[in-house]
């Protein structure tokens, strides 16, 4: 137990340690870093202004200009934060200047055998070495071969899936290819698989060599990807600073910084200008922003920064009076979210929980348990805060994507865990919970930035439904998450006993927790989460007759949370009716959990997996 202690509380100060120091390439050398251009009195004058309250429309959302360049600073870099730089002033001085970081370092080369494919000569590298490489094209080509082998395989996957349920069914059964077969295309090959167990077994075969080949790929793949697409997306950046809504288009458009008029529209006369720009209700949104680029372009361009603030002021005066600009609550709670960042410092936090409850079990000192206690009860007030936040501001529960889902469910799990902890008072259970809550948000924040993101709601879960049946699954995945926890320190310290003999940290030391005790808790948080997970099946099948016109298909998010449900009902059944204990109970628990991740990760992860009406269950 000793053991165990220690290696949860070095991976937490690791963990931790590592967290804060993935800036932007601290340990890089000095010579890169001058290739990165800046200007300090720019620098100053874009921060002591509201330039960050503007909004820009990104990918159908309203965002602020403060969290659209932090998630294009980690589109084009990778990181957070670059030289130092306020993300605003380094993303401003991109779309203003870009000739300046044409040969600025900044790009990442992420896979080793990218240095000789595009005979690079570091890790880091600007965009004008890989545009203007000579081997850009054959690098382009190979990626376009192996894109291609990826869609085969998926396509592969999908005609054996339907060979499978085919067979699963019954192969003699009159019409069974044609009810379950998709395509007509496929038809008459999915029957010759069927049918010659050879062909069958060539196939497999060679699927199975694709797929060796296509995962031999992979990091090759998305390493020159993104390396491609970085090094154009600093040209891309003008055409994405979209800064006004245009009122006169009926689909939500916005218009670019740089496309703004500040003349006429077509077939627009001088008077109806002039009339519109003075009108109290008609408020020339273009004419703004055409104003705010003529100056933003001229202070980057002569340095100018004195006139930065007084044009952004004017800018926001203007375009606050139109009722087509997002209100101005909107954007400041847009902003307190993300430069609060809730979620990485709720994570630090659980690590020193961690810590504190690991010294309390250790010592058995209860000053150590009270800190600890303080720690939890600290992180997940900032895990609050941070589901609340995103909560107000979408107006809906936070669940719609894969990072939503994991910090509400992780949510879900604290508090029922710190609950809990704070009627027993046994230590071991805040140590639980605080795993579940590290784990889950430290996860979290190594996602990529743009499925951090807040996006708009895709209209297959834009119901009702969404707040009832996917909170209700992700509230009981929460239950089941620390329930697995306790079933793991279980079979962990079961272990250590049978090769000891001892279940006490240290000569003298008060004994810890029954393990029958330990084992109770992982009983009782099932006891929470199975009829939870009853209920949120129960709804979905609802919500699938609403919008589909059937409760059930047996798609694989269904098949599996059925699979799912079937497994704690067999624990809680055998548990309740049948008295197993131990081992025997700890080893179903996780096994449940097992099919908990394969419902809620896999589906949406894996290939193997994936499929059916629920493909909307995306990481985005």
């Amino acid at each position: 137990m000793r053991c165990l202690l220690a290696l949860i509380v070095t991976v937490a100060l690791i963990s931790s340690t590592w967290a804060e120091a993935s800036g932007f390439l601290k340990e890089d050398s000095g010579d890169r870093l001058s290739t990165v251009p800046h200007d300090s009195e720019m620098a100053a004058a874009v921060d002591e202004s509201s330039i960050d309250e503007i909004a820009v429309r990104y990918t159908g959302w309203d965002e602020t200009l403060q969290t659209w360049s932090r998630v294009k600073l980690h589109e084009i870099t990778g990181r957070a934060g670059i030289h130092g730089q306020d993300p605003v002033y380094t993303i401003l001085s991109m779309i203003y200047e870009p000739r300046h970081w044409w040969t600025a370092r900044v790009l990442p080369v992420e896979h080793p055998d990218l240095l000789t494919e595009l005979e690079l000569d570091g890790k880091w590298v600007s965009p004008a070495q890989v545009i203007d490489s000579p081997h850009k094209t054959s690098l382009q080509i190979k990626l376009l071969e192996m894109e291609a082998r990826r869609d085969e395989l998926k396509e592969v996957r999908e005609l054996h899936s339907f060979v499978s349920q085919v067979v699963r069914i019954g192969r003699d059964r009159p019409g069974v290819v044609e009810s379950v077969v998709k395509s007509p295309d496929l038809v008459d090959e999915v029957r010759r698989l069927v049918e010659s167990p050879e062909a069958w077994d060539e196939a497999v075969l060679g699927r199975k060599e694709l797929a060796a080949t296509v995962a031999a790929e992979t990091a090759f793949f998305e390493a020159g990807a993104r390396l491609l697409n970085r090094a154009m997306s600093l040209f891309e950046l003008p055409e994405e600073f979209l800064i006004v809504p245009d009122p006169e288009t009926a689909t939500g458009d916005w218009i670019a910084a740089k496309d703004a008029s500040g003349g006429l529209r077509e077939g627009e006369t001088r008077i109806q200008a002039v009339a519109l720009k003075s009108s109290p209700t008609g408020i020339d949104l273009e004419g703004a922003a055409a104003t705010l680029h003529q100056t933003l372009s001229s202070a980057f361009t002569n340095r100018q920064a004195a006139i930065i603030p007084t044009a952004v002021d004017n800018f926001l005066d203007h375009v606050e009076r139109s009722r087509h600009y997002p209100d101005r609550a909107h954007r400041l709670k847009m902003n307190i979210y993300t430069g609060v960042n809730p979620m990485r410092k709720a994570s630090l936090v659980y690590g020193l929980s961690i810590i504190l409850f690991g010294l309390f079990l250790f010592f058995r000192n209860d000053k150590w348990r009270y800190a600890a206690t303080i720690a939890l009860t600290t992180g997940l007030l900032m895990h609050t805060f941070g589901v609340v936040m995103r909560l107000i501001i979408t107006e809906r529960m936070p669940v719609s994507n894969m990072y939503e889902s994991i910090t509400f469910t992780s949510w879900c799990a604290l508090l029922l865990g710190l609950g809990m902890e704070l009627w027993k008072r046994k230590g071991i259970i805040g140590l639980a919970a605080s795993i579940v809550g590290f784990l889950m948000l430290t996860g979290v924040s190594l996602m990529p930035l743009h499925e951090t993101r807040i996006h708009p709601l895709r209209a297959v879960l834009n119901s009702y439904w969404l707040n009832i049946h996917v909170t209700a699954m992700l509230a009981s995945y929460g239950a089941f998450a620390v329930s697995a926890v306790f079933a793991t320190i279980y079979l962990g310290r079961s272990i250590l006993l049978s090769l000891t003999g001892r279940e006490t940290l240290r000569a003298g030391a008060t004994p810890l927790m029954p393990l029958d005790q330990v084992e109770l808790f992982a009983y009782r948080l099932i006891q929470i989460g199975w009829p939870i997970l009853t209920i949120g099946v129960a709804l979905g099948a609802v919500w699938a007759d609403t919008a589909w016109g059937r409760f059930w298909g047996w798609d694989p998010k269904e098949t599996w949370a059925f699979i799912t449900w079937i497994v704690y009902t067999i624990y809680l059944h055998t548990r309740m009716i049948m008295g197993m204990r131990g081992v025997a109970s700890a080893v179903v628990c996780l096994l449940g959990f097992v099919m908990v991740m394969i419902t809620w990760l896999g589906v949406s992860y894996i290939d193997w997996f994936a499929g059916g009406l629920h493909t909307y269950a995306s990481p985005t």
